[in-house]
């Protein structure tokens, strides 16, 4: 299918006709406002600037226009800025409030772990004379310590 063949409108600014074509999906009715626009902000500039020379006034009320995008700009970064900062401070508390939740359970759960628990099936004992035995076993000969000069050295150990 074939490209659809862009559309073309007058409009008039400033007692000037302009024909434009439309290529993309602005409507008609968009343009013809937004050119009225402009013609109104001309004829105020003109009126302000007391000056017949229509490329003046054009360029005055581009410069106008510019100055007004670039504050609108500004304040709509100023506001999406002041909802970033809103956004922050929400996730500051939440992590705060997350971190206390964090430590609460740990010491909660430290708490349950240091109190004895009846539940839980009793160490397997046994007798005395195996304890006996294994206690026997595990002794060693004691260690004595040989006393060195004074400096700065440790004791040295021996068997």
């Amino acid at each position: 299918m074939p490209k659809p063949r862009p559309q073309s409108i007058e409009v008039e600014i400033y007692d000037q006709k302009y024909s434009i074509v439309l290529k993309s999906d602005m409507q008609e009715a968009d343009v013809r406002r937004i050119a009225e626009d402009v013609d109104e902000r001309m004829r105020e500039i003109s009126a302000a600037a007391n000056t017949p020379d229509s490329l003046k006034i054009a360029v005055l009320t581009a410069l106008h226009l510019a100055q007004e995008l670039r504050e609108q700009r500004k304040r709509q970064l100023e506001r999406e800025k002041a909802g970033v900062v809103a956004q922050l401070e929400k996730l500051s508390i939440s992590r705060s409030r997350l971190e206390n939740a964090v430590m609460t359970a740990d010491a909660a759960a430290y708490h349950q772990s240091a109190q004895p628990n009846y539940d839980s099936p009793k160490p397997v004992r046994h007798s005395r004379r195996v304890h006996r035995v294994k206690k026997r076993k595990a002794k060693r000969k004691p260690v004595s310590f040989i006393p060195m000069a004074p400096s700065h050295s440790h004791p040295v150990l021996t068997e």
